[in-house]
C-alpha cells in the first residue's frame, strides 16, 4: 500500500488522469480465492484514490501474462468494475487483447462507462509474441469498427497508442509515431 499511495501522491502532483493498475499474480490461488484477495486491497486503495482524486485504470492482462494478475479479460475486468462499483475503479481496454472476445460489442454499448482507457494497438497475422505490434492499421485488428463502437457508445475517456515490438525498434519511434497519428487521423480521431 506504501508504493499505492506514493504512485498516488504523485499522480496527483502532476494532474495524471488515472493511475495503472494490475491485480498482481494469483499466485496459488484460484482465480475466484484471488479476487477475494484483490478486493480486501481494493477496499483499502480505492478511497486512497478518491482522497487524492486520481482514478485507478484496471489493466486485465494478457493470458500469458500471470506473473502481472489473474483477470485476462476486458469481460471480466467489466465485471469485477460492475461489483465495485466506484468512479475511482476504471478498467483499461487494451484493443490488442479484446478484440476477439465474445460479447465485446455489447460490453462498449452498455458498458463503456467503466472504460477508463483504452489502448489502441495493431498486430501482422502470424504474430506468435504479445509485445510483437505494427502500426496502426498496418495490422488484422479491425480497429474502425472498434474504435467507432466506441465513439458510438459516447465513450469520453482516454485513449493511448501502445505500440512496441521488433516492428517498432527497426522503424523508430519517431516514424511509427507519425504512421500511428496519420492512420488515426484518417479515422477521425
Amino acid at each position: 500500500m506504501d508504493d499505492v499511495r506514493r504512485a498516488l501522491d504523485d499522480a496527483a502532483t502532476i494532474g495524471a488522469g488515472h493511475v495503472l493498475l494490475s491485480s498482481g499474480p494469483p499466485g496459488a490461488l484460484s482465480y475466484e480465492e484471488a479476487e477475494v484477495r484483490f478486493r480486501e486491497i481494493l477496499g483499502t486503495a480505492i478511497p486512497e484514490a478518491a482522497d487524492r482524486g486520481v482514478p485507478f485504470a484496471f489493466e486485465p492482462n494478457h493470458a500469458l501474462r500471470v506473473d502481472l494478475g489473474y483477470v485476462h479479460t476486458l469481460h471480466d475486468g467489466l465485471d469485477l468494475a460492475d461489483d465495485i462499483d466506484s468512479p475511482w475503479f476504471t478498467v483499461i481496454a487494451e484493443i490488442n487483447n479484446c478484440w476477439i472476445e465474445r460479447r465485446l460489442y455489447e460490453n462498449i454499448a452498455t458498458r463503456s462507462g467503466r472504460i477508463g482507457l483504452v489502448q489502441i494497438n495493431d498486430f501482422a497475422p502470424g504474430t506468435l509474441s504479445t509485445p510483437h505490434r505494427v502500426p496502426l492499421g498496418e495490422g488484422m485488428i479491425p480497429l474502425p469498427r472498434i474504435l467507432g463502437a466506441l465513439a458510438e457508445s459516447g465513450y469520453g475517456g482516454y485513449y493511448e497508442i501502445e505500440v512496441v515490438g521488433p516492428t517498432v525498434d527497426q522503424l523508430g519511434g519517431e516514424e511509427t509515431t507519425r504512421r500511428c497519428i496519420d492512420y488515426l487521423a484518417q479515422l477521425g480521431i
